[in-house]
This record gives C-alpha cells, sequence and structure tokens, in this order.
C-alpha cells in the first residue's frame, strides 16, 4: 500500500488529502486541521479540479497531443484490468444469442451507442437506437426474453439510460450495463456488469470515456464475429456490396 499526502487551501483553510492505492483502486479521505471527517465528495471534486487546472494551465500547447495519448493509453490499460473475463464472455453470448438488441445511452455516450449499433445492423443483427430518450423507454418495454439491452453510461447515472436499461429488464430482457463505476446505479438493472475502470483521470468526464466505451463494444463487436465467422464475414460483405453505389471510386491520382 502506497500513502500520499497532498494539500491545498480551500475556503481560508487548509485541506488534507490522504491517498491510498491498494488492489488498483484508489481510496480518498479527507480531513480539516480539527482532525474531523470531512465532506469526501467534495473534497474528491475539488482535488479533481486542481487536476484539471494543473493539465490546462502547466501544459504547453505543443505538449497536448503526447499528453492525451499518454492519458488514454494510461486509460485502456487500466480498462483491461477492470473488466471481467467472465462477464466479457457471458455478454458476447447472449449478444450472439439474441433475436434483438436494443442499445440505451445519452450525451456523449450516445457516440458509442451510435457506432456499436451501425457495426451490429452490419453484420445482419437488428439493432435499435434512437437518441430520445423517451423513445428508449418506449422501446425497453415491448422487449421479450428473446432480446438483449444494453445500457451505456459513464457515471452509471443517466435518468434516461438508467430508466430504460430498468423497463427493458422488467420486460424480461437479458441486460448489459457498460459503466465506469463499479456502484452506478445502472448496475443494479443489470445482469452483465462491464467496468471499464473505478478512477478518472481528469475532472471532465467526457475527455477520455469515450476510448473506454469504444473499446470496449469494439471487443464486443469482434467476440460476436468470431462466435460464427463465415456466417458474419457473409453478411458483413453482403452490406458493402449493398452500399458501393454510394462511394466514390478512389482516384489513381491521389
Amino acid at each position: 500500500m502506497v500513502k500520499c499526502l497532498s494539500t491545498f487551501r480551500g475556503n481560508g483553510e487548509k485541506i488534507f488529502f490522504h491517498i491510498f492505492f491498494c488492489k488498483n483502486e484508489k481510496y480518498l479521505y479527507g480531513k480539516n486541521q480539527k482532525g474531523n471527517q470531512g465532506n469526501v465528495e467534495k473534497l474528491r471534486r475539488k482535488r479533481l479540479e486542481m487536476e484539471y487546472k494543473s493539465f490546462i494551465f502547466e501544459v504547453r500547447i505543443v505538449d497536448i497531443p503526447a499528453k492525451v495519448i499518454m492519458t488514454n493509453i494510461r486509460h485502456l490499460e487500466e480498462v483491461l484490468k477492470a473488466l471481467s473475463s467472465y462477464e466479457f464472455v457471458r455478454a458476447v453470448n447472449a449478444l450472439e444469442k439474441a433475436e434483438n438488441i436494443s442499445v440505451y445511452a445519452v450525451e456523449n455516450s450516445s457516440c458509442t451507442a451510435e457506432d456499436f449499433a451501425t457495426k451490429m445492423t452490419y453484420i445482419g443483427k437488428q439493432v435499435y437506437f434512437n437518441k430520445d430518450g423517451y423513445m428508449q423507454k418506449v422501446n425497453a418495454k415491448n422487449l421479450t426474453e428473446r432480446d438483449v439491452a444494453i445500457g451505456i453510461s459513464h457515471t452509471g447515472q443517466s435518468r434516461h439510460t438508467v430508466d430504460a436499461l430498468r423497463c427493458a429488464k422488467e420486460s424480461g430482457a437479458m441486460t448489459i450495463a457498460i459503466t465506469n463505476y463499479q456502484q452506478a446505479l445502472i448496475n443494479k438493472y443489470a445482469d452483465i456488469i462491464l467496468c471499464t475502470e473505478n478512477t478518472q483521470y481528469m475532472y471532465g468526464n467526457a475527455i477520455f470515456s469515450r476510448s473506454a466505451q469504444i473499446s470496449l463494444v469494439d471487443m464486443l463487436y469482434l467476440g460476436v464475429f468470431l462466435k460464427n465467422y463465415d456466417y458474419y464475414a457473409e453478411k458483413l460483405n453482403n452490406s458493402w456490396k449493398n452500399i458501393q453505389d454510394l462511394v466514390y471510386e478512389r482516384d489513381s491520382r491521389f
């Protein structure tokens, strides 16, 4: 176990942070000068704000590309550690057998949802995704035990996504949650939990969350593809042939 101590001034009072690293998880405790237990969540947010400001103001513009790439690499390494192989295999098997697949997400996570829905549609899977949170809930109410629903939320607290996955579970569908936190609310309604990590590198969630989510849905897509390679390869080729008239021919001069 490694212990480190950092301080900063907040509202005129010196705040002490005790950070413990154990089994790749970070636990944050805060105490004020009087030794009383402080508001841990408030102190955590202040520390994240400090990290964010440090990233913005202490890094030269020219260094940002390398900084972002290195942070993404670190983030993806932690995803690989946090991901349960057992849960991943269960998710792949469920998706491969599903009659219909519904994906629920809002805001930044909707980019991941749309990417996953597109990939799965290309290989012949029946996938539903609608950015409208109300329609997601309507769809969830019409699922059956032959279907699979996926809720994607970095925080695991997004109301539309959580409510849609809850409705899908009540309808009898197999439910999968993709989130960053093991204790997220959305996990309460998930049969399978795919957790990308349990930490946050910067105050802004959206900056690095998408790389983890995209990598995870790519894993699921490839897992399904390899379950029946010849069948899905043929479906993919047929889909590609059907859209050839929408693609310009490559100019040999370039």
